[in-house]
């Protein structure tokens, strides 16, 4: 299928707005922008991911491919960017943890910087959800995977409502493995599945809402401002965590299909959407350098921009360049 050029700018836009949340943007300048953007808007970023990780995984398990290169290309890419952050980063955060398991526990669990969870997790999750993608057992996956997205919230979101409850502890229990509430598969299956179900049913969603464009815009627009309500309204609350709203299943779901049913970019985004993964990778730890040198929230936020677009780029570049030669190798 041929690439969507509003969806590759809607992923480097997005990985943009990732860059805020391990920055901590505004909270030195305005701590009700703080708690409404980077506590919720751009928290929309990763259940986007997911949802374009599982449109696609849907796609290739229909064309008979195999996922075992993409497997095997995150888990490469875990292990490099885990030994990048403890190189750049673990001198400097061994200190503050009271022993040597902790601090691998994190490292490998989330990284140190705390970005890298999206990685394992990804991984575990499509491995889990190939069989069902296989049969179509969509209405049951994300049945299952939105139970486990309220249970996330328990401990995340709206974790002041069930403080003291069986429910909270289990979840505490849970985030004591797996670092994050949003970690494990507890946001990953839901999201996931809604990509693998959008992707299935993208001929029947299509004539649904071809000419409800309108609508969609709205309600696109009308979720944006439920997710910075919502956030300032629960991290006000004394919420624990924000990663998991309820707004936000429905917000990237409606961002994703409005782009494929109206995509009107007309310039050429490939280049956008093939960096826009590594700017997810490179900046945790260029976060983490600029915390370490004392620079405030927006210098954090701008000089990781800055450095994973430079290196994201020369990345994508050097890639592209290394398969053009294997190609014309195999053609030779």
């Amino acid at each position: 299928m041929s690439r969507n050029k509003t969806v590759d700018l809607q992923r480097f836009i997005l990985s943009l707005m990732i860059i805020p949340i391990h920055a901590d943007l505004f909270i030195d300048v305005y701590r009700p922008l703080f708690l409404c953007f980077t506590l919720g808007l751009a928290r929309v970023g990763v259940p986007f991911f997911f949802i374009v990780s599982g449109y696609y995984l849907k796609d290739r398990i229909d064309k008979g491919k195999s996922i075992r290169r993409s497997v095997f290309r995150y888990l490469r890419l875990w292990i490099l960017f885990i030994l990048l952050d403890l190189a750049f980063t673990g001198w400097y955060f061994y200190p503050t943890f009271p022993n040597t398991f902790a601090f691998l526990h994190k490292a490998l669990f989330t990284g140190l910087s705390d970005a890298y969870w999206f990685l394992p997790v990804l991984v575990i999750s499509q491995l889990i959800l190939v069989p069902v993608f296989r049969k179509g057992y969509f209405p049951a996956a994300m049945a299952a995977g939105f139970i486990l997205y309220l249970f996330a919230m328990t401990h995340d979101s709206y974790s002041f409502l069930f403080e003291g409850t069986w429910i909270h502890r289990l979840s505490g229990l849970h985030t004591s493995i797996f670092i994050f509430p949003q970690g494990g598969l507890v946001e990953s299956v839901f999201f996931l599945s809604v990509g693998g179900w959008i992707r299935q049913n993208r001929e029947k969603i299509t004539a649904a809402v071809q000419n409800r464009l309108r609508l969609l815009v709205f309600g696109t627009i009308l979720f944006s401002v439920l997710l910075m309500t919502e956030a300032y309204l629960t991290q006000s609350s004394g919420a624990y965590d924000g990663n998991c709203y309820l707004s936000l299943v429905f917000l990237p779901a409606l961002m994703f299909i409005l782009a494929l049913v109206h995509d009107p970019v007309s310039f050429d985004t490939r280049k956008l959407g093939e960096v826009s993964f590594y700017i997810y990778l490179i900046h945790p730890i260029a976060v983490s350098v600029l915390r370490m040198a004392g620079a405030n929230s927006v210098i954090r936020t701008l000089g990781a921009a800055a450095v994973s677009l430079v290196i994201g780029f020369a990345v994508t570049r050097f890639l592209r360049k290394r398969q053009r030669r294997r190609v014309t190798g195999q053609a030779a």
